[in-house]
C-alpha cells in the first residue's frame, strides 16, 4: 500500500490486486451491518441521565447506520480509478473520506473485538481461536492495519512532496 497526503488535506492511496480484494471485502464486511453486541448497559435512577443514555443510543445508531450506506454506496460506485499499472488500484480521498475510513475501520476492528468477547492484549496473542472465530481475529488485525498505514500517511510519513514517506508497509 502506497499513501501518499495530498496538498488539500487528501490522500491518495494505490492498492495492489490483493490489499484491494481485502479493502474491498472489509467495507463490504461494514455494509452488509455486521452485526455487533449491545454495549454493556448502565442504568441509573436519574430519569434525565437515563433519557441522555437512550438520546445517545439512538444518535449513535443513526450514525453508525449513515456510514452502513456510505459504504454500500461507495462499493457500488467504484470509488477507485486503475493506474498506468492494471495490477493497482488507485484511491483519491477527501479528507473527509479519510476520516470516514479511519471510523469505518475502527468500528469493525471494534465489532469484531466484541465478537470475539472483548479480550485484552495478552489473551489475543495467545488465545486458542476456533475455527468459527479465526475470521474476526483477521479482520479485526487487518482493519488495525489498515487504521495504522492511514494515519501514518496522515500524520507525517507521505507528505506533499516527501518522496521519502511514499510507500506504507504493514
Amino acid at each position: 500500500m502506497k499513501a501518499r497526503r495530498l496538498d488539500d488535506g487528501g490522500m491518495s492511496v494505490i492498492l495492489d490486486q490483493r490489499e484491494w480484494r481485502i479493502f474491498s471485502a472489509l467495507l463490504a464486511q461494514y455494509a452488509s451491518g455486521l452485526d455487533r453486541p449491545p454495549p454493556p448497559s448502565h442504568s441509573s435512577k436519574d430519569p434525565l441521565i437515563e433519557e441522555s443514555n437512550t438520546w445517545l443510543r439512538e444518535m449513535q445508531a443513526t450514525h453508525r447506520q449513515n456510514l452502513v450506506k456510505r459504504a454500500a454506496t461507495w462499493l457500488e460506485t467504484g470509488s477507485s480509478s486503475s493506474t498506468e499499472d492494471s495490477s493497482q488500484k488507485m484511491l483519491r480521498l477527501s479528507g473527509h473520506d479519510v476520516e470516514w475510513m479511519l471510523q469505518v475501520f475502527n468500528d469493525l476492528r471494534v465489532s469484531h473485538w466484541m465478537l470475539l468477547g472483548c479480550p485484552n492484549e495478552v489473551d489475543l496473542k495467545g488465545e486458542k481461536w476456533t475455527e468459527a472465530q479465526l475470521p474476526s481475529v483477521w479482520s479485526m488485525g487487518l482493519c488495525g492495519m489498515f487504521q495504522s498505514l492511514l494515519l501514518q500517511a496522515l500524520n507525517g510519513s507521505g507528505k506533499p512532496g516527501d518522496p521519502s514517506g511514499d510507500e506504507l508497509t504493514p
